[in-house]
């Protein structure tokens, strides 16, 4: 289903008010004041950290909708995340460049954590760029128009500063790698 997205599997809104305690991070407690309810829609949580934002989001007590671009790799979040069960929604978005992509998802979402993004060697050059610049564009136009939503945060890695050539002979990269195509967008 291009240009939409569908619910797959939403568990019941049974929530839980979690308790700060040693082993939560200082800004997660500091996030968690009177939040526990919030609902925060997430791109990329079956990356390394999607992941790790994703649980830590459970940990402090947020609700979650998970978007996931095919239907299979549910499953396997349910699996990562199966104590949380009760917390976490899914949304499949078979492709986040499509205009609209984002806007049957957002409803009653509170917060927006954009971490998805295709890496170097995964896509050719046009591709790769396209995916990041229009997935994102896709996501804040989307989000501009929920007045729910309070705040949009989008991440990168270190893996976006990898020339999209690869690496050179000997491993050392010097020069500029960010597209001037970026820097020209406007939203």
């Amino acid at each position: 289903m291009l240009g939409g997205s569908i619910i797959i599997n939403k568990y019941s809104s049974n929530l839980q008010q979690s308790s700060p305690n040693s082993n939560t991070n200082l800004h997660l407690r500091i996030l968690n004041i009177n939040m526990s309810s919030k609902l925060i829609f997430i791109t990329g949580a079956t990356g390394f950290i999607g992941a790790a934002t994703a649980q830590a989001a459970l940990k402090a007590g947020y609700r979650l909708r998970i978007s996931v671009r095919k239907e299979v790799q549910i499953e396997k979040l349910k699996t990562i995340f199966s104590a949380y069960a009760e917390k976490i929604e899914f949304v499949v978005i078979p492709d986040i460049t499509v205009t609209g992509a984002f806007s049957k998802s957002l409803d009653g979402v509170d917060y927006v954590l954009h971490l998805a993004s295709p890496l170097a060697g995964a896509a050719e050059r046009d591709a790769l760029i396209n995916a990041a610049v229009n997935g994102t564009l896709a996501i804040l136009r989307d989000s501009a128009k929920v007045e729910s939503i309070k705040k949009v945060v989008i991440t990168s890695s270190i893996a976006a500063l990898e020339p999209l050539d690869g690496a050179p002979e000997g491993g050392v990269v010097r020069g500029t790698f960010l597209c001037p195509a970026i820097c020209e967008v406007q939203c």
